[in-house]
């Protein structure tokens, strides 16, 4: 067939001939480059693999579907800042160095655990490799491969846990959790060595101490003096998971999400966490002035923190704990500036039911609860003796006055 004059293509062969064309090319440069020797690629990233791998038309020509020329097509920009930027494909692909590539039986491509000799053998012992559930690049990708001083920057923490997230979507972190986007799931979970929770929720309580102290160590060192931290250190590994185990990071501020302690809302969320534990307390805090208060929302309201503090937690009887009486009016004063020695007085938890321990506010509140029931008994009784009074006198037959008997005479 001849070319018009035009210098244009006949239309049935207008898109075939410049692909033929290209494919030829194509086809030629890499039959160059393949035959001529052994070889390494020119460039980091393959060049002359990219004469290939780097056209998704070819590679359509070559598989099955369109997904597999997908998975196949790696181009060098993949590759171009990647913890793998120095390596050429020849690298981890060893067996491919000639077309036609190898049958798989004969192909003897390296792994990750070539290079990576510790981590591979940390994640053979960890959940992961069970059953093969996630592997190398399920977490890290095939050739976008970050670095390490990426991961440990924000993008490479919010990829991995997004990575994480695919399989454990019901542990995603939400937007109001203080650790998203800034801390990655290994930070707490461990990178490659991660292990099975078998105790549930009382294994994540047993270790989130020495987790949370990894970055929180000002904290972990406070906690671990007061009542809190001698309870489980001396209990933990003994005590069963129930409500009874020792409480650790992950009882009071969560996992999945952490309760943040910010703001009127956080300060609310971790009385709440208080009382599940200390009933007693919590009731006659709900009663007290600082309860009623917090519940009305005002923002300058003490909760238990603001008196006992978060993490050094100690017994009033000893001297050290912020409510004891060498303590306390410097505690209330944090708050009441201007608060005197008869202000330690106020009994916040003071229970009205206790007459031993309280005598006063038992017998005051009897005192007035009697004093409010009878005034109450004797206006009703009043109001009811009044209300049959005047049904009696409704029911009396009326006598006519002087006079309206003038005003019916004639």
């Amino acid at each position: 067939m001849k070319r018009r004059r035009s210098g244009h293509w006949p239309k049935p062969l207008g898109w075939v001939a410049p692909m033929g064309i290209a494919l030829i090319v194509t086809a030629a440069d890499v039959g160059a480059r393949t035959f001529a020797g052994p070889q390494e690629p020119r460039e980091p990233g393959g060049i002359r693999c990219e004469a290939c791998h780097g056209e998704l038309e070819f590679l359509r020509q070559q598989t099955p579907t369109f997904a597999r020329a997908r998975s196949l097509l790696v181009r060098s920009s993949d590759l171009r800042g990647s913890a793998h930027d120095s390596l050429t494909c020849v690298s981890c692909h060893g067996s491919f160095d000639r077309v036609p590539h190898p049958p798989p039986e004969e192909r003897a491509s390296s792994t990750c655990a070539s290079c990576h000799e510790a981590e591979h053998a940390a994640w053979a012992g960890s959940v992961h490799a069970s059953g093969e559930e996630a592997v190398c690049s399920d977490c890290h990708g095939v050739h976008d491969v970050l670095s390490v001083a990426t991961l440990a920057e924000a993008a490479g923490t919010a990829r991995m846990s997004a990575a994480c997230a695919q399989c454990h979507d019901i542990s995603r972190l939400p937007a109001t959790d203080p650790h998203v986007d800034a801390v990655a799931c290994s930070s707490c979970h461990g990178g490659h060595g991660i292990e099975p929770l078998t105790g549930a929720a009382h294994a994540e309580v047993a270790s989130s101490p020495e987790t949370c102290g990894g970055c929180h160590d000002a904290v972990l060192a406070t906690w671990r003096s007061d009542v809190h931290g001698r309870a489980f250190l001396d209990g933990v590994g003994t005590e069963p998971e129930g409500e009874e185990s020792p409480p650790g990071c992950a009882t009071c501020h969560g996992v999945h999400p952490t309760r943040g302690v910010e703001g009127r809302d956080g300060q609310r969320a971790m009385v709440d966490v208080c009382s599940s534990c200390h009933e007693e307390y919590a009731e006659s805090f709900a009663d007290s002035y600082h309860g009623r208060a917090s519940q009305l929302g005002l923002e300058r309201a003490a909760t238990c923190a603001a008196c006992h503090t978060p993490h050094g937690i100690l017994p009033a009887a000893e001297a050290a704990s912020s409510v004891s009486e060498a303590n306390v009016l410097a505690t209330c004063r944090s708050c009441h500036a201007g608060a005197g020695e008869g202000f330690t007085a106020f009994q916040p938890h003071a229970n009205h039911h206790d007459r031993e321990r309280y005598p006063q506010v038992f017998w005051s509140f009897w005192l007035m609860t009697g004093l409010l029931v009878s005034t109450f008994f004797a206006f009703g009784m009043h109001t009811l003796l009044w209300l049959i009074r005047l049904g009696i006198e409704g029911s009396r037959p009326r006598h006519p006055t002087p006079a309206s008997r003038k005003e019916e005479s004639p």
